[in-house]
């Protein structure tokens, strides 16, 4: 029988599939639903010995001589911190040494509990990971003490060999064996260049396979050709800010068409093999779509190897190159007869844009379909992100976002850089709040004349507009959507914009086309609407798509 706590069963499920054999045992009491659970696991080969400082280097003399990782348990306070100095040897001898400590609960910090010392990262400055596991109290949090696991133990001999730490906080009661079997934890696989072949078999399993491509600059723009086999064998998907990296023509209109499926079509379009590269996804209803159906295989390509998880359902994490990795895959996958791929195109390239009244999105609307092919589009986290998805953006144009934190400071700053050194006109899509945060960028002159920011102004946080007790009182909109009457005529005239402003349809339809066209100043365009118009809108757009009738 094993320890009912679930982060001690995922831990030893997870060593056991990453191969490790050899544990270390010291005695203690905090530790002892680790050992006990360790001791009666067919295949381990358990040590038993007392002192922690022998015990680490003992532990490094097994992974000398076997070549692979071994475990050194010990128990919570002074315990952990008698294993520095063989964590230490171990760290500049590059020996994959696993230090499994067990730790009070977080309410015992500083109130002089027994055998407490503050024991997260205590081992940082000589571990190549360091995680703490909790007991988790929903499944969400299981999954996560999953995916920390597996990370820990694939760092264990990623680019590099060395020492990680495990810390685990034990709950009273501690000593209940009750589980009879250990979980069927998901296991994620790291792959290199080299191996990457091996996932031949694997890939050609499935009939409804996907790529989702994240957040790209130009920068890694693709280059490769011997990639016509996937289009025809793959649903490929990609939003704005994924720029031109792919030859595939890809399909970028696809949030608003989830938005329009019923279960039954959402569960039909699901992948059973999704492939990922890139950064961040903006797409909310894409993360409902693999959470609610994971895909049976989820592999995420990236150069530095990095365990990333973003659908809660990775698999495999390949370390290389994405177009070389792709150029693999093109030239050993096999021509299965699927529907998948035209399925996911008919149901997109049935969904129409949003024709709407005047509002941040209609405004949205009318730039990109005005602006030049050749030019670079700056979009702030929030609203504009997410309208600007809503549309078709021209081939050509280089999507800009600062998606990385996805926070609302620095857009206009990062946006005059880009612009400084551009020979491109350079539109910057800009929320009220963002330009607010970051109007000091333009403290500095000259500015470039390809610099044309439309700001749209509706007062307040749009995106915030949905959330529970906006509605309920004015000091709770003034709180929670940060309420104001700011202009930024005014400061836009005075650091040398030529303004221009909308307050309807027929004022976005006048100054557009001055707005996109080539000058000789740069231009401001604020356009002053109501937040609650265009959500309105919104809702009574998505809901129209999924009830045609």
């Amino acid at each position: 029988m094993y320890s009912d706590k679930r982060h001690i069963l995922q831990l030893t499920a997870l060593l056991r599939e990453h191969g490790v054999q050899d544990f270390v045992m010291c005695p203690g009491g905090r530790c002892a639903a680790v050992t006990y659970t360790l001791l009666q696991v067919d295949g381990f080969h358990c040590h038993q010995i007392t002192d922690e400082r022998s015990a680490g280097f003992f532990a490094i003399g097994i992974a000398l001589q076997t070549g692979r990782p071994v475990a050194v348990v010990c128990n919570s306070g002074s315990a952990l911190l008698n294993l520095f100095p063989a964590v230490a040897e171990a760290f500049y001898q590059q020996v994959p040494l696993i230090v499994i400590s067990a730790d009070h609960p977080a309410t015992s910090n500083r109130q002089k509990a027994e055998e407490f010392v503050p024991q997260i990262n205590v081992l940082k400055e000589f571990v190549k990971t360091s995680i703490h596991l909790a007991e988790a109290k929903s499944e969400e949090e299981n999954l996560y003490n999953n995916l920390l696991i597996n990370k820990a133990l694939l760092s264990l001999t990623l680019r590099s060999k060395g020492p990680i730490h495990i810390n685990l906080s034990i709950e009273e009661p501690m000593y209940r064996y009750t589980v009879k079997t250990l979980p069927d934890e998901r296991v994620v696989r790291i792959h290199s260049a080299n191996d990457s072949f091996e996932l031949e078999t694997t890939l050609n399993q499935f009939t409804r396979r996907m790529i989702v491509v994240g957040q790209m600059n130009l920068i890694y723009e693709f280059d490769k050709s011997d990639i016509g086999s996937l289009r025809k064998q793959f649903a490929w998907l990609c939003e704005h800010w994924s720029n031109q990296t792919t030859q595939i023509p890809a399909i970028r209109n696809f949030d608003v068409a989830l938005c329009a499926m019923n279960e039954e079509q959402q569960e039909a379009l699901s992948p059973q093999l999704l492939i990922t590269y890139g950064g961040q996804i903006a797409s909310k209803s894409l993360k409902r779509l693999f959470h609610k159906y994971p895909p049976k295989e989820h592999w995420h390509v990236c150069e530095d190897g990095d365990v990333v998880d973003m659908f809660g359902c990775l698999t495999r994490v390949i370390a290389m190159n994405p177009f070389d990795f792709l150029e693999n895959v093109a030239s050993r996958i096999e021509s299965l007869p699927t529907t998948f791929p035209a399925q996911w195109e008919s149901a997109c390239s049935n969904t129409p844009e949003p024709d709407a009244p005047y509002c941040g999105l209609q405004a949205v609307g009318k730039l990109l379909h005005a602006i030049p092919h050749d030019c670079a589009l700056h979009l702030s986290c929030g609203s504009p992100l997410r309208y600007a998805q809503m549309f078709h953006v021209p081939e050509g144009v280089e999507v800009c976002c600062n998606g990385g934190t996805n926070g609302t400071e620095g857009t206009l700053s990062t946006a005059l850089g880009y612009a400084s050194r551009s020979s491109k006109i350079n539109f910057v899509i800009i929320g009220d709040l963002s330009f607010f945060t970051d109007m000091n960028a333009l403290l500095t002159l000259p500015f470039t004349a390809n610099l044309h920011i439309m700001l749209l102004n509706n007062k307040g946080g749009e995106c915030y507009q949905n959330m529970p007790g906006v509605e309920r009182s004015e000091q709770a909109r003034r709180f929670l959507t940060a309420e104001h009457t700011a202009s930024a005529r005014s400061w836009a005239e005075h650091r040398g914009f030529d303004y221009l402003v909308a307050l309807d349809t027929d004022d976005l339809d006048f100054v557009m086309p001055e707005f996109t066209a080539a000058s000789t100043q740069p231009m401001f365009l604020e356009v002053f609407t109501d937040k609650e118009r265009g959500m309105q809108y919104l809702r009574e757009y998505l809901h129209r798509l999924k009830n045609p009738s």
